[in-house]
């Protein structure tokens, strides 16, 4: 749907609300236009393929700095060891 109401959710707010079954949507109001240009640029820079190829250059520019940020992005992995944990957790409060 194609929206001509500058108020109104654009079409990229309304796919993602799609994609998310109804569970949650976002809706930017007056800086729609500004929320729709940053939704662009994201995808031209595929910032979401590179941050969970973990690649430090996302962030800085800089070798050292990247070289820090590389230690630092173990916490997107984190929901699949949490998962774990907490199907575990059951049988280790039971046992004590």
């Amino acid at each position: 749907m194609t929206t001509s109401d500058a108020g109104a959710p654009g079409d990229r707010v309304l796919q993602f609300a799609d994609r998310m079954d109804g569970r949650f949507a976002l809706w930017a109001g007056p800086l729609g236009t500004r929320v729709e240009d940053g939704l662009r640029q994201l995808e031209r820079d595929a910032v979401m393929r590179r941050l969970y190829a973990r690649e430090p250059a996302l962030w800085s520019p800089h070798p050292a700095v990247q070289e820090k940020i590389a230690n630092r992005l173990g916490w997107l992995t984190a929901p699949d060891w949490v998962m774990v944990i907490l199907l575990v957790w059951p049988v280790l409060v039971t046992k004590q």
